[in-house]
């Protein structure tokens, strides 16, 4: 469970920077509304650890199988059109 709430903390903070920065459309994509970017960029660190504690009841993240590759190492090999 540790590394859940690892993982909840990272992506509040990232999301934090994001809206601090400024990155309103990539922000818009993940599916924040224009306030809630407003308010998290307003966060204090402590509010960011606090918040990431909620995290498994307003965050679910995926892994996209079809672009995960079955040797994540390996680099994509080209796709060769005729």
């Amino acid at each position: 469970m540790q590394l859940h709430n690892e993982l909840l903390t990272t992506m509040v903070m990232y999301i934090g920077r994001l809206a601090a920065a400024g990155q309103l459309p990539l922000l818009r994509q993940i599916g924040l509304s224009p306030p809630q970017i407003e308010r998290i960029g307003r966060l204090s660190l402590a509010e960011m650890n606090e918040l990431s504690t909620f995290g498994s009841h307003f965050m679910d993240i995926k892994v996209d199988a079809g672009k995960y590759s079955a040797n994540p190492l390996e680099p994509a090999k080209p796709v060769l059109t005729t």
